[in-house]
This record gives structure tokens, C-alpha cells and sequence, in this order.
């Protein structure tokens, strides 16, 4: 994934993660432009700078829940997939998974 968004991993710091059942092993890979890129978008779109983490042996893309709200995305029904945008009415469905395997 690093390399398909164009960061170094030779400058990638290494590091675990607490998580629920253990500890894993990431790659911090540093600061990225983030912004939702939405045809029927109605307001001038939200941007932000996440830190970009690689978890070893993932390769679903995910983000956390405060870059969602960063972004303005607002999670109506998590198991069927649907949010929107703050201040908008149009309810949207999540797009499949991209999986990023080398």
C-alpha cells in the first residue's frame, strides 16, 4: 500500500499497537493529505492529515474514528454500510473493501 500511495518505506519507524486480543506490529509511515472525492457533493469537500500506519499481515485500507469526523462522515448504519455527510441529507453506502496486497 505505502508504495502505491508513493510513501518511502525505507523511512517507515516500526512500532506495536495494543489491540483488542494482543499487541501487533506496525509501520508508521508518516503524515497524508486525506479528502473525500464525491461527484454529488453539494459543499466545498472537508480535508485532512492523517499519520498512515501499515499493521503487518492487513490489507484492508480502514480509518479511524476521528479522521471520520475530521472528514465530516457521519455513520448512520454500520452493519449495512450507510453515512453521510454532515449537513447533507443524501444517505450513501459504503464501497466495497480495496484490498492492497502486493
Amino acid at each position: 500500500m505505502a508504495k502505491k500511495i508513493g510513501l518511502s518505506l525505507d523511512e517507515a519507524r516500526s512500532d506495536r499497537y495494543s489491540v483488542v486480543g494482543g499487541e501487533v506490529n506496525v509501520f508508521r509511515l508518516g503524515q497524508v493529505y486525506v479528502s473525500l472525492d464525491l461527484e454529488d457533493f453539494s459543499k466545498e469537500s472537508k480535508e485532512s492529515t492523517a499519520e498512515a500506519v501499515c499493521v503487518v499481515g492487513e490489507y484492508e485500507v480502514i480509518i479511524n474514528d476521528a479522521l471520520a469526523e475530521e472528514l465530516g462522515i457521519e455513520i448512520l448504519a454500520p452493519r449495512r454500510g450507510l453515512w453521510r455527510i454532515s449537513g447533507e441529507r443524501i444517505v450513501r453506502e459504503s464501497f466495497e473493501p480495496e484490498f492492497w496486497r502486493e
